[in-house]
């Protein structure tokens, strides 16, 4: 009998939530952020009877279901757009700020998906800055040189990456490297990135992993972590979106999914880490460039326990 080897379970919900179609301003991502009994959702929506994009929101339970009626955040002036929403959660309740005809706004939504104030004028996000810092060092390699000729054949890289109190440079090899998104996991913190054909992470305690994908590398993937594991999701170059799924004390046994694959583009996804081992993986799914039909849709993950067997 051989060692017992692990398997990480990873159930995808069988049903996609959506809203839409609606008229957004083209490449204006929605906004999550996650309390303790609820989520709330903003997005950019432009009414029809002005053609003036304007903030929308509504409550979710954690199977992203709408359980609020959705609001309209009045504009404060006429002849402008809302854009860019951002959502943050301090437990309890929620605060979306978003630009409004070039100056950052605030308002505050109480723990039933209620505005608790009235559109105010804000001099910042308040987001929390990231748990590290990742930065691509790239150098040349050369060939075949001659006096002061030299053939370019490739290119270095070096992730320069800080957190959690430690800080360290990671080959990753040549050819092209996408952004990098940083998240905390636990006493740690992680990295994650795409590179031509394979998503890649990495750990402030030394360890990486990676597995072949699709995966465009122009955008940084998703990536969140919650109490023991993580999620990457990632849009694949065929206009799908894909995730991949690991313990956080186990980042090679790694489980990848497909999240969604329709006839739609689907894209700019997020992560957000639920209670109980579960994982909003939303996202963007429109008709091909075409911003009178956009939609944002999710699926739940749950990863179940790890279960151990032995392989005879």
């Amino acid at each position: 009998m051989l060692p017992l080897t692990l398997a990480l379970l990873v159930w995808v919900s069988p049903l996609e939530q959506t809203y839409g179609p609606y008229v957004g301003p083209y490449s204006d991502p929605h906004a999550i952020a996650v309390s303790r009994d609820a989520m709330l959702l903003a997005w950019s929506e432009v009414d029809p009877t002005t053609s003036k994009a304007r903030i929308h929101f509504g409550l979710l339970d954690f199977g992203a279901r709408l359980i609020s009626p959705i609001v309209v955040v009045p504009l404060t002036r006429a002849g402008v757009d809302a854009l860019r929403p951002e959502v943050t959660s301090d437990g309890a309740a929620f605060r979306i700020t978003y630009m409004e005809g070039g100056q950052l706004y605030a308002i505050d939504v109480d723990a039933a998906g209620e505005a608790a104030t009235p559109p105010q004028p804000v001099a910042g996000r308040g987001n929390e800055e990231p748990p590290g810092t990742a930065i691509w060092r790239r150098t040349p390699i050369y060939s075949g040189c001659f006096l002061f000729h030299c053939r370019l054949i490739g290119w270095k890289n070096e992730l320069v990456w800080s957190g959690a109190g430690v800080n360290g440079v990671f080959d990753a090899g040549d050819g092209f490297v996408g952004p990098v998104a940083i998240t905390a996991a636990r006493d740690r913190v992680s990295f994650a990135w795409a590179s031509g054909g394979a998503i890649h992470w990495l750990f402030t305690s030394g360890e990486s992993a990676s597995i072949p994908a699709s995966a465009t590398v122009t955008t940084a993937p998703a990536f969140a972590c919650g109490a023991q594991e993580c999620v990457v999701a990632y849009g694949t170059t065929s206009g799908d979106v894909h995730a991949v799924s690991f313990e956080i004390d186990q980042p090679f046994n790694a489980m990848p999914v497909v999240v969604n694959a329709s006839e739609r583009w689907e894209h700019a996804p997020q992560v957000h880490a639920l209670p109980g081992n579960m994982f909003l993986v939303s996202y963007a799914s429109d008709a091909t460039y075409d911003t009178t039909n956009h939609r944002i849709a999710g699926r739940v993950l749950s990863n179940g326990p790890v279960k151990r067997r032995a392989v005879e």
